[in-house]
This record gives C-alpha cells, sequence and structure tokens, in this order.
C-alpha cells in the first residue's frame, strides 16, 4: 500500500483536515499502532467519545455509524492527501507517506495552544 509522498502540508491545509475531532482521533490512535482496521478504529473512537473503556462498549451486530462515517467520509479524505492509507475493501487503514508531516504540524500547534 506504500505510496511516495505527495505534497508538503502547511498549518491551513493540515488545520483543515484535522478540524475534526474524528479525524484527530484516527491520527492519535494510528501514532500509536501504525495499521489498524475501521472496526477497530471505531470502537476506538466510542469509547474516546463516551470516555469508557473500549471492554466496556459491548458487542453490537452490523455497522455502527461511527465505522460508516469513517469508511465513506473521515479515512477517504485523509487518503485523499496520502496521510494515511486507507483500504476500503479489507478495511485496513496505515499511516501514509504525509503523516508524520500532519501529525508534526498538529504537535506544534497544540503545544502553542497549551501556552
Amino acid at each position: 500500500m506504500s505510496r511516495p509522498r505527495s505534497e508538503t502540508f502547511g498549518l491551513g491545509a493540515t488545520a483543515s483536515l484535522v478540524a475534526s475531532e474524528t479525524r484527530q482521533i484516527v491520527l492519535d490512535r494510528l501514532e500509536t499502532v501504525e495499521r489498524t482496521t475501521t472496526h477497530d478504529l471505531g470502537q476506538h473512537l466510542m469509547a474516546v467519545e463516551r470516555e469508557v473503556d473500549r471492554n466496556d462498549l459491548g458487542d453490537v451486530d452490523g455497522p455502527r455509524p461511527t465505522t460508516v462515517a469513517l469508511h465513506h467520509h473521515h479515512l477517504p479524505r485523509l487518503d485523499e492527501h496520502d496521510i494515511i492509507e486507507y483500504d476500503s475493501s479489507e478495511h485496513e487503514v496505515e499511516i501514509g507517506p504525509n503523516f508524520d508531516d500532519v501529525t508534526s504540524i498538529v504537535g506544534r500547534l497544540e503545544r502553542a495552544d497549551s501556552q
């Protein structure tokens, strides 16, 4: 799934892409695991949003709204900019060629915001 880096990101482009709390949580998760599935990301998002442990979520059959939103909106947008690589047919997600550039900018923005 590896592709060459396609562009350099500035603050404006990065801010637009990570304005969504959902995409911020996806990037945070990928900083930890580097490769995952849409199901795992959906579970992680719900746990973070509900402020509960993933084990406390229980099992639900069928696609959840969070996973559907990831599949149709958030992951394709990040993939389009090579921040992640998303294989929608296999439901696999991994960091992309521009991942480090974007997360570096986000880290600088977070540090500046906390000062």
